[in-house]
């Protein structure tokens, strides 16, 4: 149960960190801010499957349970990463500093 609850804060996270970031001044293409969302995403998710999912799916004697709780803790990290650096990304220099140490 306590993992559900671990991997589920990513979905309320990621809303509250959309919300937060609704008063940047800084106004850009929707394309533009669409396609650094997948770049970083994409970044992200390939990182982490070199470092840690590969390796957690590979695991052939673990449960299909196991294996999915495995792989939703990096994947949700990854999300979290992502929707930090693509909306920090938006918002004007002088106030990105915290947007990086959100980011970890």
């Amino acid at each position: 149960m306590a993992d559900v609850g671990y991997v589920g804060w990513a979905l309320p996270a990621s809303v509250g960190l959309v919300q937060l970031a609704r008063g940047t001044p800084r106004r850009l293409p929707g394309l533009r801010v669409n396609l650094d969302a997948v770049v970083i995403a994409g970044s992200l998710l390939f990182a982490s499957w070199t470092l840690v999912l590969q390796s957690a799916l590979s695991r052939s004697h673990e449960s299909p349970w196991a294996k999915a709780v495995a792989v939703m803790y990096p994947l949700s990290d990854a999300v979290i990463a992502a929707m930090v650096l693509a909306v920090g990304s938006r918002s004007v220099v002088s106030r990105r500093w915290p947007w990086v140490r959100l980011s970890g």
